[in-house]
């Protein structure tokens, strides 16, 4: 069970850090604002947990759908996973943050759209899958900030878990939890078991440690999170 020593106010400069850095963006480059989809919140003194924060990404940096436009939901914009600063501005961001003491970052929405709507990148002249996409920039992610020593976990779905829906999302459990020092997902006390047998199927997978569920009340032993 890893933990942290940030102070909350380490906690609030990391949020003036997101602020700063998102608003300071050109417009023209990539138009990210604040919005209610930052969050930064301390964890059971556990470390950072950042939300997907892209509104309105222009198309060059946008998922794009089968027409080349960006591809939007009731979420907001979605950023494609091969775009180099895309990649280069989440490592830089990480980065900063571990400069302000932060010893882990995990992310969320590392994933696609739960749509059956085809979706290209505008980088890649050939059509890889999404699974092949979402890959790809985790892999980026662990190879660019491992050598940091900062802890780099996932916030993954429970169906991509139970492998129901882990097509369209990408999530590729055979891959999240080798690149990931933490594996979390937002489970309730009726299934809470089955999802840490599932992802316990890997050997290698330290479930007791590296599983990490969001509860509205705590266990008796293991890591997690709670939401309440």
């Amino acid at each position: 069970m890893w933990k942290t020593i940030v102070p909350a106010a380490a906690v609030l400069a990391a949020e003036a850090v997101i602020r700063r850095k998102i608003n300071a963006l050109p417009a023209e480059t990539f138009p990210l604002r604040i919005g209610q989809r930052v969050q930064l919140r301390r964890a059971h003194n556990r470390g950072l947990l950042c939300s997907k924060f892209a509104r309105k990404p222009r198309a060059a940096a946008a998922l794009q759908t089968a027409s080349g436009s960006a591809y939007t939901d009731s979420s907001g914009g979605w950023v494609d996973p091969y775009n180099t600063f895309i990649r280069a501005y989440l490592v830089s961001l990480c980065k900063e943050l571990h400069d302000l003491g932060f010893d882990e970052v995990a992310f969320s929405y590392l994933q696609q759209p739960l749509s059956d709507t085809e979706v290209k990148y505008a980088s890649q002249s050939g059509t890889p899958s999404r699974t092949d996409a979402v890959v790809s920039l985790a892999k980026y992610l662990r190879a660019n900030l491992t050598a940091t020593g900062l802890r780099v976990s996932a916030v993954v779905s429970a169906d991509s878990i139970l492998q129901s829906r882990a097509a369209q999302s990408g999530q590729d459990m055979a891959v999240f939890p080798k690149l990931f020092d933490r594996v979390c997902v937002f489970a309730s006390a009726d299934n809470v078991a089955t999802l840490q047998s599932a992802i316990a199927a890997d050997s290698s997978f330290d479930a007791a440690t590296r599983f990490v569920p969001f509860l509205a009340k705590a266990p008796e032993s293991g890591s997690y999170v709670t939401t309440g």
